[in-house]
């Protein structure tokens, strides 16, 4: 029982240390509840470091309970802070799900494929979207605000391990803006005609939807 009280102790003081939306997604959910206690368990962690907590909440949500074997495998990997961005346990959850409940896993592969010692920067992910978009440049001058600037995140996605996706985003929609300079006085107007065209179009879509009487 004294061991059960030390972790019901270090849960409460981990959750008060978490982000609120953490917090917040854990209440509710008796299941999630179950499997951070079950994680924090095994990991054998003694004091609430927010950077570990944040890493082992992330792989109790995300991993599904059947691939809970593998943690013995993942959780050193955690505690000795070799993994701890979010979007490297994202990683690791996949790389899990693709090998299955059952097939073994090499050291080397696994750590490979999801980065353990690879930093991924903000510096690096604008690297590779300026990369990517000189090499769609005529393509995205021609078309501008037409070019589906969103593709440019899959050919992003292929130069890391893992990816901070939301920051991503963010950089690639600055780049692209950066880019076209903003839009011009046509482009403007065009959106304009567009919005009124289809404030004038949507009724009649709806009417049609409804049946006759």
């Amino acid at each position: 029982s004294s061991i059960v009280n030390q972790l019901v102790t270090l849960v409460s003081n981990l959750l008060t240390k978490l982000p609120k939306t953490i917090i917040d997604h854990i209440s509710k959910s008796q299941k999630i509840k179950k499997k951070v206690e079950t994680v924090l368990g095994k990991s054998g962690i003694t004091s609430s470091d927010q950077e570990v907590g944040v890493a082992l909440v992330t792989l109790a949500e995300k991993l599904d309970d059947c691939f809970f074997h593998r943690l013995d495998l993942i959780l050193p990997y955690i505690t000795s802070k070799k993994i701890t961005q979010v979007p490297q346990i994202e990683a690791v959850c996949d790389y899990i799900k693709n090998k299955g409940k059952d097939l073994k896993i090499e050291l080397k592969d696994f750590e490979e494929s999801v980065g353990v010692g690879i930093e991924v920067t903000e510096k690096d992910i604008q690297h590779s979207i300026d990369k990517h978009f000189e090499l769609k440049m005529n393509i995205l001058l021609v078309e501008r605000y037409k070019f589906k600037y969103i593709n440019i995140l899959h050919d992003v996605k292929k130069d890391f391990k893992y990816l901070d996706l939301k920051l991503a985003r963010e950089l690639l929609l600055k780049t692209f803006d950066r880019l076209l300079g903003g839009k011009t006085s046509e482009e403007l107007e065009e959106d304009k005609l567009i919005g009124v065209l289809s404030s004038i179009v949507a009724p009649f879509s709806f009417s049609i939807l409804l049946p006759s009487t």
